[in-house]
């Protein structure tokens, strides 16, 4: 990071500190002349229009973005979208320099303040015999007014300065910088004004040897005046000034000023892209850098030729290989030397362009049989899965176009018994065709592809047709548990799959009855315990639906809680069963709308003190904090609100 970003930083550190004043002392029209000018004077960097207003995340943040563009354009419309009423006064104040909006102050000092300043009349701050007043209505009298007497009047000796440096500032007066007794004090007046007027002359006036030196980089960047890089003491500094003025203005001859080897081919790099002059390119030291520059040239403005220049091998197939897969030219592959990037080159291109005759270019024989795949796949051409040399590949190409098209003949196609046997069921299943069951001669595929069907149809009479007994007893039972029809578990043989199949539907359903029908003893007993305890559940009973299984009561919770979500309906999550999800759906449409009065309907006094505390975070609304009523979660809130500022 440069110099002139370090500084940058600092200054932005500052601001967010204001912000955090602003916040929780008290509003923008009380902030001393020092803050009020490091806010104007980060409001001024900004550039572009209102639309910025929109991106700040923080409202204390746009409400002072809105003020700042109001009173620059003479926009009262501006003034409207500010919610907090002082900040609104203050705003329209600014805009009409009216005195009698200075009644819009609901504050009797601020509006005395407002007054002295709109009507130049210092008699009046005469009344302020505390400091913090005192001091704010004679630097806003002699600010508005350029009146840098007034600063002598102030009570607290220590807050003097900050009045001349206000009006220095804002009446390009760098001669009232002389009068600030502290030096860092001084400098920053002296470079704030440098910065506001294009006043280059003053940073030598600054005596800290770094801040003079970002003083003239940022003024000889902003007005592309490259001779003040010369006065920059700081090589680093310096370097970057040339840099960075000879990118924006598109004047090469400047990097040649650059000590720094890296740096200077940086800047030749930069500007040989940004204009896409591979000449350039030329000028840079280091191969590495030297060889991106003709590649990302040749990539971006599609010059081949250019990757002839390149001097590392795999740099400039590459080079090749982008290309030719970005415009389709498949005879830009033949100039790569390294065969799995020209392989690769001619793949990517035959797929993309659907040309398989380019996959016939390949080498490497599993990466000539992917190429096929792929294009087969892609555009349902069986016919091209014949090319394919691999049978493993080429089983799973058949059958990939098989099941994706609907065509079961091509499952034929396949040599391995068990995928071929995969490919038809897959088919009968999705299309509900039974008579395909019947080709398969792998026995484990057909028995599945049985199930399959009498469990997607309810038709436990298929389940007879499955030949394998595990498999058709896990048939009936899976039919049985998913439509509550106890009877067909006597179909099943095996008796320990029967006792299983007449407890797991007895607890789905919540039917003791079906708890006798088990002989095993121990299960028996453990099925009338379990359906006991679901039952002691706090108005249990009455939730209870005969035809849906207990466990879809949980779905149901999921089903409740993502709607109201989505359509911001808090009063489904009034009808979720389980508390915690029920205080979890109530907190997720509080933080997703900012409704933090549903926060009020969470039971569990931490989960609301939680939902609390988000919302304040996120939507940066300290005044949620309050509502938490554990101490230590309050402090918290509003301390993670405050770091959230310093890290904007």
């Amino acid at each position: 990071m440069d110099n002139k970003l370090i500084f940058a930083a600092i200054i932005a550190i500052v601001v967010a500190l204001v912000m955090i004043f602003v916040l929780f002392v008290g509003d923008p029209s009380e902030l001393s002349s020092i803050s009020s000018f490091v806010l104007m004077d980060s409001a001024d960097t900004q550039t572009g229009d209102i639309d910025e207003c929109e991106e700040r995340l923080l409202k204390v943040e746009r409400e002072l973005c809105y003020m700042e563009f109001a009173e620059k354009n003479g926009d009262l419309t501006l003034c409207e979208k500010i919610e907090y009423d002082t900040t609104k006064a203050r705003c329209i104040v600014g805009v009409t320099k009216d005195p009698q909006d200075c009644l819009r102050f609901k504050d009797y000092d601020f509006q005395q303040i407002c007054l002295a300043k709109l009507t130049n009349n210092p008699d009046i701050c005469k009344q302020f015999t505390d400091e913090w007043n005192n001091r704010n209505c004679y630097t806003d009298v002699a600010e508005e007014n350029n009146r840098p007497e007034l600063c002598e009047k102030i009570i607290n000796a220590s807050e003097v300065s900050y009045c001349y440096w206000g009006v220095a500032k804002e009446n390009n007066r760098p001669e009232l910088c002389e009068k600030i007794k502290s030096q860092y004090d001084k400098n920053n007046c002296y470079f704030h004004i440098a910065m506001d007027y294009s006043r280059p002359e003053l940073c030598n006036k600054i005596k800290d040897s770094e801040t003079g030196d970002v003083c003239y980089a940022v003024i000889s960047e902003d007005s592309s005046r490259p001779e003040l890089c010369e006065k920059i003491t700081d090589m680093g500094i310096k370097d970057s000034c040339y840099s960075d003025i000879a990118r924006n203005s598109n004047r090469p001859e400047l990097c040649e000023k650059i000590t720094d080897s890296d740096s200077r081919d940086y800047c030749y790099s930069n500007i040989s892209e940004d204009s896409s002059r591979p000449e350039l390119c030329e000028k840079i030291t280091d191969p590495y850098d030297r060889d991106r520059c003709y590649s990302d040239i040749a990539t971006s403005s599609n010059k081949p030729e250019l990757c002839e220049k390149i001097t590392d091998s795999d740099r400039r197939d590459y080079c090749y290989s982008n290309i030719s897969e970005d415009s389709s030219r498949p005879e830009l592959c033949e100039k790569i030397t390294d065969m799995e990037i020209k392989d690769s080159c001619y793949s990517d291109i035959a797929r993309n362009s659907n040309r398989p005759e380019l996959c016939e270019k390949i080498t490497d024989s599993d990466h000539r049989d992917y190429c096929y795949s792929n294009i087969s796949e892609d555009s349902s051409r069986p016919e091209l899965c014949e090319k394919i040399t691999d049978s493993y590949d080429k089983d799973h190409c058949y059958s990939d176009i098989a099941r994706n098209s609907n065509r079961p003949e091509l499952c034929e196609k396949l040599t391995d018994s068990y995928d071929k046997g995969s490919c038809y069921s897959t088919i009968a299943r999705d299309s509900n065709k039974l008579e395909l069951c019947e080709k398969i001669t792998h026995t484990e595929k057909k028995d599945s592809c049985y199930s399959d069907i009498a469990n997607d149809s309810n038709k436990p009479e298929l389940c007879e047709k499955i030949t394998e007994e595990s498999a058709k007893n896990y048939c009936y039972s899976k039919i049985a548990k998913s439509s509550n029809r106890p009877e067909l578990c006597e179909k099943i043989k095996s008796q320990h799959d029967k006792n299983n199949c007449y407890f797991g539907i007895a607890l789905d359903y919540l039917r003791s009855e079906l708890c006798e029908k088990i002989t095993y003893t121990e299960k028996k007993d453990s099925c009338y315990q379990m359906i006991e305890e679901q039952l002691e559940h706090e108005n249990f009973e009455e939730s209870i639906d005969s035809e849906k299984p207990i466990e879809s009561y949980g779905i149901l919770d999921l089903d409740y809680s993502d709607s109201a979500l989505e359509n911001n309906e808090p009063e489904l999550c009034g009808k979720i069963v389980n508390a915690l999800d029920r205080a979890w759906c109530y907190s997720d449409i509080a933080l997703e709308y900012d409704r933090p009065e549903l926060c009020e309907e969470i039971t569990d006094e931490l989960e609301k003190d939680w939902c609390y505390s988000d919302i304040a975070l996120e939507y940066d609304r300290p005044e949620l904090c309050e509502e938490i009523t554990d101490e230590l979660e309050k402090d918290w809130c509003y301390s993670d609100v405050a770091e959230k500022f310093e890290n904007m």
